[in-house]
Formats: structure tokens, C-alpha cells, sequence
């Protein structure tokens, strides 16, 4: 029941398979935040290349500022100071990508000291995958996401 939540501080979010899922979750809530996450499950291509991928209008529409820019081309936004630890103790900063560690065996220093030295979640940009390192555009994309591991594709554009 959201009326027992205090609205100053939630955020209720649902993940959203197609379009028609939108509609049944727009349903405004008193002063909680509501987010739209476009779930990718395997049979919904389309619906995310007509609501998820970016035209080149899109991406030109962008307009980050030096600081944006400077976060693109240094990490990754979106995994960035986030670490996942699972049930079985292991350790991600992606969950699409290997583990960093096992919390039952290291210290969370000695995960955090791996993660920095080797940076494979934190720090990848769009420089270091294909087709992106090759764009002109690939310093104002928004950082890597989760969805792009799920469809085994960083290119979410129309550059595909």
C-alpha cells in the first residue's frame, strides 16, 4: 500500500516491458517519485528500438555540460560506486559481468582496491567497447547500462 510510505524519501519503480505497461503504471501517487525502467525479456526488441534506442537527433539533443562530458570519458555513471553482493556472498559491479570478489573470503577494501586497479565495471566507457569507440558521439552517450548487457549490444542508436 503506497499510502503508508513516507513520500518524502521513496521512490517506487517499475520496469516496464512494453508500452502498454506504461499506461497501467502511469497512475500518479501522492508525492511519491514513480520511475519507467524499460525492461528488456527477451521477445521485446521492438518495443526498444522504438522507445529505447536513440535516433542521431536524440543524441545531438543532449547537450552535457564539460562535467558530464568528463564523466563519460572517465567512468561509468551508471555502475559507478555501486557494488552488488549477492546471496552467495559473491561480488559484482555489474551483474552481467564477472564477479570482483566474495565478501565471505575478502575485506570490502580489497574488493574496492581490485575493482579500481582493473576497472572493468566502474570505469567502462563507451571508448572501450564496439562499435562505440569508433563514433564520433560516444563521449555525450549516456553511460553503458545494464538493459545494453541483456541485448548483448552497446549500441542502442541508430547506429546499429
Amino acid at each position: 500500500e503506497f499510502n503508508t510510505l513516507p513520500a518524502e524519501r521513496t521512490t517506487v519503480s517499475f520496469y516496464l516491458s512494453s508500452l502498454e505497461e506504461a499506461y497501467l503504471e502511469a497512475n500518479p501517487t501522492h508525492g511519491i517519485e514513480v520511475r519507467h525502467i524499460p525492461y528488456y525479456n527477451g521477445k521485446n526488441l521492438c518495443f526498444f528500438k522504438k522507445n529505447v534506442f536513440m535516433s542521431k537527433n536524440d543524441i545531438l539533443g543532449l547537450d552535457p555540460g564539460r562535467n558530464e562530458v568528463y564523466k563519460n570519458i572517465t567512468l561509468n555513471a551508471f555502475f559507478y560506486g555501486k557494488l552488488f553482493i549477492l546471496n552467495d556472498n559473491e561480488v559484482y559491479t555489474n551483474i552481467f559481468q564477472n564477479k570482483i570478489g566474495d565478501i565471505s573470503i575478502q575485506t570490502i577494501q580489497e574488493i574496492l582496491a581490485e575493482e579500481l586497479k582493473t576497472g572493468e565495471g566502474w570505469f567502462l566507457t563507451r571508448s572501450k567497447v564496439n562499435p562505440c569507440k569508433d563514433c564520433i558521439f560516444h563521449i555525450i552517450c549516456p553511460p553503458i547500462s545494464h538493459q545494453e548487457y541483456k541485448l548483448k549490444r552497446f549500441n542502442l542508436c541508430f547506429k546499429n
